[in-house]
């Protein structure tokens, strides 16, 4: 098989150790991608007898071979559609269809009722139609709360389906989308907030023991960031969503342009602090239709996301 880390050498690492357990040869593209951070590694792994080697050939070999799956546009043809205005198709197109499968908030301790998912106890399912009509009704929202065009709306929550419907929402109306990890506590959150100058976060009631409103209220007291609305799920983001009245007239004269910027995203910070970078739509388009034409996706295959959504992984390769 051919396997493509998209020259990323910790996912080449992670496909060489697990071609070492499959029958017959693994030919890795990119080869020589470990030597940007571990030059020993073949050394080392031969050392452990993982019998790993990079041929001649491989070393200018071409990229794997993979044909468009039917019905799936170029990237260069998808970048040219909004984000927003493919889930407005999928909405009319497939409403029932499942859009988002994920864990019931409530079982995350997330204590959630927007009601736009049906759940079984254990996960909750929302249609297309459901993720559309969420998207549009946080969308007034923040129109109410007077976010402008360009300007950062940050968030730090788990993998849940409210996650996805503000990445929609702030591409909606051309907003950003700043993700937190859930992971950082106040000093990585303030200065994130800080640069990012977010007005408005959402965040959980509680998740995994902690108390997210009592950290963002103490890092609003330091007077260190421009914070001015909190919004809580399982507190009053459910309430201020719910009395929203979409106005698509309204909403179609805040889309950007598919060329916009659409997310404000931190480094991991490893070896400095963290830097914001920007990404436009068109691009974030541009890379996931470039993995839906090499993995061949349909429209019958789901993805699992493992990977955070506020980490690039998740939130491009999976959830957009």
């Amino acid at each position: 098989a051919d396997l493509s880390s998209f020259n990323d050498h910790r996912v080449l690492m992670a496909l060489a150790v697990a071609g070492s357990r499959a029958d017959g040869e693994t030919r890795l593209t990119y080869p020589n991608a470990y030597r940007i951070s571990y030059p020993r590694f073949l050394e080392e792994m031969n050392a452990i007898g993982m019998q790993m080697a990079v041929s001649r050939a491989a070393r200018h070999g071409t990229p794997p071979s993979s044909l468009p799956a039917p019905g799936v546009a170029t990237p260069a043809r998808a970048a040219r559609t909004r984000i927003g205005d493919w889930v407005r198709r999928w909405a009319r197109e497939q409403p029932d269809a499942p859009a988002v499968i994920g864990p019931d908030a409530a079982g995350t301790g997330i204590a959630t009722g927007t009601g736009t998912g049906t759940g079984t106890g254990d996960e909750r399912t929302w249609t297309w139609r459901a993720l559309d009509a969420e998207a549009d009704r946080v969308a007034m929202l923040l129109l109410e709360l007077g976010v402008a065009p360009g300007e950062a709306v940050a968030c730090q929550l788990p993998n849940i389906a409210e996650f996805t419907a503000l990445a929609l929402t702030t591409a909606r109306i051309g907003a950003l989308c700043c993700p937190l990890m859930p992971i950082f506590r106040e000093r990585e959150v303030s200065f994130m907030l800080r640069r990012a100058k977010a007005r408005v976060i959402v965040v959980p009631a509680a998740f995994r023991g902690r108390d997210y409103p009592a950290e963002i209220a103490a890092i609003r007291q330091s007077g260190s960031v421009p914070l001015e609305h909190v919004l809580v799920l399982g507190g009053n983001y459910e309430e201020a969503t719910r009395r929203q009245v979409p106005d698509r007239a309204v909403l179609d004269a805040r889309a950007p342009a598919p060329g916009a910027l659409a997310q404000l995203l931190f480094t991991s910070g490893t070896s400095g602090e963290a830097k914001g970078v920007l990404h436009r739509m068109d691009a974030l388009t541009r890379a996931a239709a470039m993995e839906i034409r090499h993995l061949g996706l349909t429209r019958d295959d789901r993805i699992f996301i493992p990977s955070p959504l506020a980490h690039q992984t998740g939130f491009l390769y999976g959830m957009w």
